[in-house]
């Protein structure tokens, strides 16, 4: 009775595995904002972790893994948003896509009492341009490219290569990262063209 119980586990969790693959390889519909919010952000102190120079999922997602084990040892945390920022270092070579840091962070109020291999980052001030990316997180690439792509060079505003940040708050389903009803923001640091 327990090998037959077993047998129907196995063929059961296999036909699972095997529906949820077909779902995941199928184009997940996403969308977003046409027409973004603007924002201005105030200089902002963030804490977390980093990778240099490599979009790499399995570096970026070690990042974001150190962050949740290490998040309740972060006292001085402001709030319930995480962020994604992908910055260009002094070094930044678009020729060979080299010199920038992708970090898995949150706002902090000061440097005490972090854990001592987190990095800490200082957000300067600047105009925000804000996407809504509403769907599956492995869509948001598609989200980058119709604004880089599509609404920048048809807009009256320039990218300034400053901090793009991703913003993860409670409308973003952690447990379920491909939700169609996932929302992420997205804020383009720009300024207006003369």
């Amino acid at each position: 009775m327990i090998t037959r119980s077993l047998v129907l586990l196995v063929c059961v969790l296999l036909t699972g595995a095997l529906w949820a693959e077909e779902i995941m390889s199928a184009d997940a519909a996403y969308s977003i904002s046409p027409e973004p919010r603007e924002a201005k952000l105030e200089s902002m102190l963030v804490a977390g972790y980093e990778v240099h120079d490599s979009m790499d999922h399995d570096q970026i997602m070690n990042c974001w893994m150190n962050l949740m084990q290490n998040y309740a040892s972060i006292k001085s945390a402001t709030g319930d948003v995480l962020y994604g920022i992908t910055y260009f270092t002094e070094n930044y070579d678009p020729e060979t896509f080299t010199g920038y840091a992708y970090m898995a962070a949150t706002e902090v109020k000061s440097e005490e009492n972090l854990p001592k291999d987190m990095v800490l980052r200082k957000i300067a001030a600047a105009n925000y341009l804000v996407f809504e990316h509403r769907g599956p997180l492995s869509r948001l690439e598609d989200s980058f490219n119709y604004i880089f792509q599509k609404y920048l060079p048809n807009s009256k505003r320039e990218f300034l290569q400053s901090d793009v940040l991703e913003s993860y708050d409670k409308r973003y389903n952690a447990e379920n990262p491909e939700d169609p009803e996932s929302v992420i923001e997205i804020w383009m640091p720009v300024k207006a063209i003369e």
